[in-house]
């Protein structure tokens, strides 16, 4: 179940053992680095378990250390927490009604359907190129007279070379380009000496671009929760889908949904 930052979570341990003592301790190492204040420990309602209560104030990859107060015996797990904007392309509960819920299979499953909402963007943004906004910090060699971008720009926000902003830049937007003039001129040499900071994505999601999405998570669900029977129907039968890529195994029919955009690189 995907933990959002600013959450304040209930975390357990059972101990791999037979835990005699009825204490432990929980170190926790936030994704900065940092160990806050530990939290206090509690026994769980089964005897030689243990909760904590953790409140989670950075996304990233949280450390826990679990100690046995009595036999001092150690565990480690980790805490993954999103950030406030986990980049979906649909709502989970558009999502839900792409799968075609009944409400007993949305109390059951609403929570887990938000990593395969999430991981729909990855999936979709390899065979499109970017689709939500965001900022892209790019450094580049200098010595050419152009620097090819990783993706498509809506924007540059600044050019710096060698710690100092570069005016004298010409972008091509619609072929992600930035030059260093206008002249053929070209970046002072140097190495990782060129720092393009630019914006990529648009405000809006294409209509088509969130069916796309749909049947991608439908797909995505069925494969990874649905027992494999002989009787079921898959989503994509063998020959029915396409590598993009990076190697995701999508459906034609997503492929299709997302041609009208721009770009389409790698798909076999």
């Amino acid at each position: 179940m995907p933990i959002t930052v600013g959450s304040t979570v209930d975390v357990a341990w059972v101990p791999d053992w037979s835990a005699t003592g009825s204490s432990a301790s929980l170190t926790v190492t936030a994704p900065d680095g940092t160990q806050p204040t530990p939290p206090t420990v509690s026994p769980g309602l089964t005897p030689g378990t243990f909760t904590a209560e953790l409140a989670v104030a950075l996304p990233g990859r949280y450390v826990l250390r679990w100690e046995d107060d009595t036999e001092h015996r150690v565990s480690v797990d980790i805490l993954d927490v999103w950030p406030e904007d986990p980049r979906y392309l649909i709502s989970v509960d558009d999502a839900a009604v792409g799968l075609k819920w009944r409400p007993a299979d949305r109390a059951a499953h609403i929570a887990t359907l938000a990593l395969y909402v999430a991981a729909a963007t990855e999936v979709l943004e390899d065979i499109t190129g970017a689709i939500l906004v965001r900022t892209i910090v790019q450094p580049a060699d200098g010595g050419r007279s152009g620097v090819a971008l990783w993706e498509r720009p809506s924007a540059i926000v600044s050019v710096v070379v060698e710690g100092e902003p570069w005016t004298g830049f010409v972008p091509n937007l619609n072929a992600a380009i930035v030059y260093g003039d206008g002249n053929g001129g070209r970046f002072p040499s140097g190495r990782q000496n060129v720092i393009i900071t630019y914006r990529t994505g648009s405000e809006t999601v294409a209509p088509s671009i969130q069916l796309a999405a749909r049947e991608l998570i439908r797909h995505l669900w069925q494969v990874g929760q649905q027992a494999l029977e002989s009787e079921a129907q898959p989503i994509a039968p063998n020959g029915q889908t396409v590598m993009t890529r990076s190697g995701f195994a999508v459906p034609n029919r997503v492929i299709e949904l997302c041609g009208n955009q721009h770009a389409l690189p790698g798909i076999a």
